[in-house]
């Protein structure tokens, strides 16, 4: 391992801890770190006014519960309510409607995450559900559709820039905080079932599956101080019901080859300062799409998590809190389940047999100080080790399923281990708010890593804010980029990607209920690791190359009147520079896969009777992906404008009971996930219009 010879660099950048949402200086009970929000009401589907809504506390950037706008990041806050309200399926819808965000396919039919025009799907953006990282730790990717339980969530908290200061080198380019109902939240029970139609579902083939899944929440708060909660989730669905055609003309019906199943068990403990957390994820589904070429059966994988998390937060002095916390997480990622010897050996045959399993054990101590002026000083430590084991001795799936040593030849685990300081100086003051902080980590494959930040905030008293960022970010390989970086050339070895990132956002707070907010960045990214396929080889591989880099805007209005809330964005952004040929269109300024503007809307219609009518736009345009019509170089792909409907209705009949009807894609337009990479995968299909109805019951409302 090797360390900065910059004694100044080193003492700037003793960087910042990857809290979760569980280690916020601000505690609850159960170990949930978002601030009490005393601005939301207990029913349902309460609308929040806008400036109560503008200053709810977050803590995503800072750690230290702040308002939005003075938070040091440009942060979106998304509510139970709006998830609510707009009928959103899974993170997908809900994501959708933010700046900047953008989705597009992997391989294996696996649906990822860019943002500002990168494709962030593996390692570049953090998720987080009640403090628990669950991006696998194979490839560091993240599955989307019909996976996560957005039933059960209080609030989203989203950074649009980089988190590596606080979260460490999964988050890159953005971090997503889910934080779902606390004990004290639930304060009772409540179950939901929701179901889903396909357009084709009537008078169409018989063979055309819906969407369905089931919720239910429990928790309180005793009078004993002990806070408990558990919620479940688990469905069923198809990626589409639409045909996909690969590049090389391959057909075949998505309705019977993308079955999704996914599940979800989440409790929490807490009592007198201490928290418990235990989850399970769990995420299956079937593909064909394989790599590039589709193959002529289906192939069930499957995506499960446990994790665990125990810690506390105790005032060793006043203002001086201490927080210790040991978690422990294991996934099985991309676990091929062959249904017989036939299909397990075609899927070796295609390359897709895969059945490791990932941990990671990790310690962390934070200390957070109040000290003069509302100033704040947070620092600690924290270590964790990762192993990565290849299940099985067989010798003909060896080649697919070990890893490969640094001297090429294959062992049957792997594993790292990281240590990381931190700290973080926050002061509020009649001038300027200022941050500075960042995180000093070391790896002993991959060196030492810093990402540094400052920050400048100032909400003025005419209902401006203004906001300076600027700060460096990292992804440290993970465990198949380093076993497959001499997949094709011997002499390669992968290190770490380097981001700096500058940001600056202006907004204005009217009295009328309206604020406007315009940001601009830059970003860019040295020795991404990219993923490529060598056809001559028929090998994989990841290698660092060159470097990216994008620039743009994200404007967002929001309004709220006594009848209406309304939210409107338009994003844009454009590459700079020489781009990787994997990521570069020809004679443009796009990146592939990632629309050049993105226009949303949302309308909340207030009215009586506790009814609520809620469309939404999503407009993408300027995107280009190489498809069964253009193999060889890529095309612009049509406009796609997705409208959504939702009509919502609370306490119908009885106290507790709620009722939505709900429209997805009500133009038919079928969402389309292009690869925004040339892995030679033609698009893939989303869902077309949907007709759904969500029922749900909460006793004790």
């Amino acid at each position: 391992m090797s360390f900065p010879s910059n004694p100044k660099l080193v003492l700037f950048v003793i960087g910042l801890s990857a809290l979760g949402p569980d280690q916020g200086w601000a505690q609850s009970t159960e170990g949930e770190a978002s601030p009490p929000d005393p601005s939301l009401a207990d029913d349902a589907f309460s609308t929040l006014d806008l400036d109560r809504l503008i200053g709810l506390e977050v803590t995503i950037a800072s750690v230290k519960a702040t308002s939005l706008r003075e938070s040091p990041g440009i942060v979106s806050l998304i509510t139970r309510e709006e998830i609510l309200e707009t009928g959103a399926r899974d993170l997908i819808d809900v994501l959708r409607l933010v700046p900047g965000f953008f989705f597009g396919v992997d391989v294996q039919g696996v649906v990822g995450l860019g943002i500002r025009g990168n494709w962030a799907h593996e390692g570049k953006v953090l998720l987080m559900i009640d403090g628990q990282e669950i991006n696998e730790l194979g490839y560091q990717t993240l599955q989307f559709g019909h996976h996560f339980p957005v039933e059960a969530i209080e609030r989203i908290e989203i950074i649009r820039g980089p988190g590596s200061a606080i979260y460490g080198g999964n988050a890159e380019l953005g971090v997503i905080k889910v934080t779902t109902r606390s004990g004290a939240k639930i304060d009772g029970a409540r179950g939901a079932v929701r179901y889903g139609a396909p357009s084709g579902f009537y008078g169409g083939s018989g063979d055309k599956k819906g969407f369905v899944d089931f919720t239910v929440e429990a928790g309180s708060e005793l009078e004993s101080g002990l806070t408990w909660s558990l919620s479940a989730m688990a469905g069923r669905s198809v990626r589409s019901d639409e045909d996909f055609v690969g590049t090389d003309g391959t057909t075949y019906d998505l309705g019977t080859n993308s079955e999704l199943r996914p599940a979800m068990v989440n409790a929490g403990l807490g009592w007198n300062g201490l928290h418990l957390r235990l989850l399970y994820d769990g995420y299956g589904f079937d593909s064909r799409d394989n790599f590039d070429v589709p193959t002529n059966f289906v192939q069930p994988y499957r995506h499960q998590g446990w994790y665990g998390e125990l810690g506390g937060d105790f005032e060793v002095l006043p203002g001086l809190h201490v927080l210790p916390k040991l978690s422990y997480r294991r996934q099985l990622n991309w676990w091929s389940l062959p249904g017989d010897d036939q299909v397990r050996q075609e899927s070796i045959d295609s390359g897709a047999f895969a059945q490791r399993t990932f941990s990671r054990a990790l310690a962390n101590v934070t200390a957070t100080w109040d000290l003069f002026d509302e100033a704040n000083l947070l620092f600690g430590a924290e270590a964790f080790y990762d192993q990565g084991v290849a299940n099985g001795e067989e010798l003909d799936t060896r080649d697919l399923n070990w890893f490969t040593a640094d001297d090429g030849s294959l062992t049957q685990d792997l594993s790292f281990f990281s240590a990381a300081g931190f700290a973080q100086f926050l002061w509020p003051n009649e001038i300027v708010n200022f941050t500075i902080g960042g995180r000093l980590e070391g790896h002993n494959v991959f060196g030492v890593r810093a990402a540094p930040r400052v920050a400048l905030t100032k909400v003025f008293d005419n209902g401006l804010h203004a906001k300076l960022l600027a700060s460096q970010a990292f992804r440290t390989p993970s465990f198949m980029n380093k076993s497959l970086e001499k997949a094709v050339d011997p002499n390669n070895r992968v290190k770490s990607e380097r981001t700096t990132v500058l940001e600056a956002e202006l907004g204005y707070q009217l009295d009328e209920g309206l604020q406007l907010t315009a940001n601009t960045f830059y970003a860019l990214v040295k020795d991404p690791i990219i993923y490529t396929f060598v056809a001559d080889a028929d090998a994989e591989a990841y290698l660092n190359r060159g470097q990216t880099a994008t620039f743009g805007a994200e404007l967002e209005a929001r309004a709220n009147q006594e009848w209406v809330d309304g939210m409107l964005s338009y994003s844009i952004y454009r590459s700079a520079g020489e781009i990787p040929e994997e990521y570069r269109v020809p004679d443009s300024k796009a990146l592939l896969g990632a629309p050049q503007h993105k226009v949303t809307a949302r309308l909340i219609f207030k009215l009586p009777y506790q009814l609520r009518v809620t469309p939404t736009l999503a407009w993408s345009f300027g995107r280009w992906a190489y498809t069964a019509a253009s193999p060889m170089a890529p095309e612009q792909l049509a406009h796609e404008v997705l409208v959504g409907l939702a009509a919502t209705a609370s306490d119908v009949g009885v106290s507790g009971l709620d009722l939505a009807l709900i429209a997805h894609d009500l133009l038919d337009q079928v969402e389309a996930f292009p690869q925004p990479y040339s892995g030679g995968h033609a698009p893939l299909s989303g869902s077309g219009r949907m007709m759904m109805l969500r029922l749900s019951y909460e006793y004790g409302r």
